[in-house]
């Protein structure tokens, strides 16, 4: 689903865990930018990649 610089989909891995995820974009003076995909895993609560938390 393209909310306009937010784009959100699912994944599933061959071995079937499912993953919500996103990627933010954005648009300025040295052109369009898009960020790494962040993902969750469904039925998980959101986990910060840098802390684990």
């Amino acid at each position: 689903m393209d909310e306009g610089l937010k784009t959100t989909y699912s994944v599933k891995t061959k071995a079937g865990k499912q993953y919500n995820c996103y990627v933010m974009g954005t648009i300025g003076i040295t052109g369009k930018n898009v960020s790494d995909a962040m993902c969750n895993e469904k039925g998980k609560p959101a986990v910060n990649p840098l802390t684990g938390k």
